[in-house]
């Protein structure tokens, strides 16, 4: 019996993964050893058939028994799709049952959840500040924040701004790099998820009068839980065929015009996720029309999301971005 750990440097679910994984296998008083083999290259990952950190296999097959219909292959953190939700690691009884040469019962069929949607476009189902923002230097959170503020306030922090503030080339270059802002050729933001600089597809209108910018369809549908105002996205769909309108609050169930009006969440290459995510997070009248859209595309990755599953996402990604606000 052959057993595989794969994973990539500092993944902390690999890290709580192994020594369980040491215990099952004394439980089931099975006494091989681990093969822990580190993934470090999307062209290893390719190669390795590799779904995320961690995946485990036993005997060549990966212990995940929806894992074989899969080829997004690449060096991400791995959830799994369980009974009881999304988890970071294999249950033990899928495990177990790979090890006794058994085959697991499929997850029950459901409704795409929005971690599922998310992480299937390869967007992290974590908050921006989480995942995003807590890793960098206090300096460069603090501009950051600066820079989101100015955005929600219905202002561009362009160059001049930004050399007022004191803002190092080398700062704002970080905040590029990590992929939590764009500039302008002007060296102005162009954009900082989840608010635009410029108008867009997704118009923000709030009710206490700013009219802001999203980057896509979930990123409009986050703003609200975000400045802690609701308010009215009024969406263009790219398929053209009209408008889209959702009301929607910092909490609560969204109401969409028209009610069958969903979000088509897609991505197409590796770039950054201005470039390669935003253009292809759409909304659309109806699910026939956001398939239709796809058909056509079939460049995308791409899953299909209820207008409420789109909301939870968005305000699970960037609800707490400005959450010491001031009340």
């Amino acid at each position: 019996m052959t057993i595989e750990l794969l994973y990539f440097a500092g993944c902390p679910s690999y890290e709580t993964l192994l020594p369980r994984l040491r215990q099952v296998l004394d439980q089931e008083r099975i006494d091989e050893e681990i093969e822990l083999r580190q993934v470090d290259s999307p062209e290893q990952a390719e190669s390795e058939r590799f779904l995320g950190s961690p995946t485990l296999r036993v005997d060549g097959r990966d212990v995940d028994p929806g894992a074989e219909a899969r080829d997004d292959f690449g060096l991400k953190c791995r959830l799994y799709r369980t009974e009881v939700g999304l988890e970071e690691t294999p249950p033990d009884e899928w495990i177990v049952a790979a090890l006794r040469g058994q085959a697991p019962s499929q997850p029950r069929d459901g409704a795409v959840a929005p971690e599922e949607a998310l992480n299937a476009i390869g967007i992290a189902s974590d908050s921006f500040a989480k995942v995003r923002v807590a890793g960098l230097p206090e300096g460069d959170r603090k501009l950051h924040r600066a820079i989101l503020e100015r955005l929600a306030g219905g202002e561009r922090p362009d160059a001049k701004w930004l050399i007022d503030r004191g803002a190092a080339t080398e700062v704002v270059g970080r905040l590029a790099a990590a992929d939590l802002i764009a500039l302008d050729a002007d060296g102005g933001v162009a954009l900082a998820y989840p608010l635009s600089a410029h108008p867009s597809r997704h118009h923000v209108e709030l009710d206490d009068g700013r009219q802001l910018w999203a980057c896509c369809a979930i990123d409009a549908l986050g703003i609200p839980a975000m400045v802690g105002v609701a308010g009215t996205v009024v969406a263009q769909t790219p398929g053209g065929e009209g408008e889209v309108r959702v009301q929607v609050g910092p909490t609560g169930e969204p109401i969409a015009d028209p009610a069958e009006a969903v979000v088509l969440a897609g991505v197409a290459g590796d770039g950054t996720t201005a470039c390669c995510a935003c253009p292809f997070i759409n909304f659309f009248g109806s699910e026939a029309t956001a398939s239709a859209y796809q058909a056509q595309h079939p460049e995308l990755t791409a899953a299909l999301l209820p207008i409420t599953n789109a909301a939870t996402a968005g305000r699970r990604l960037f609800g707490d971005l400005l959450a010491d606000r001031p009340a």
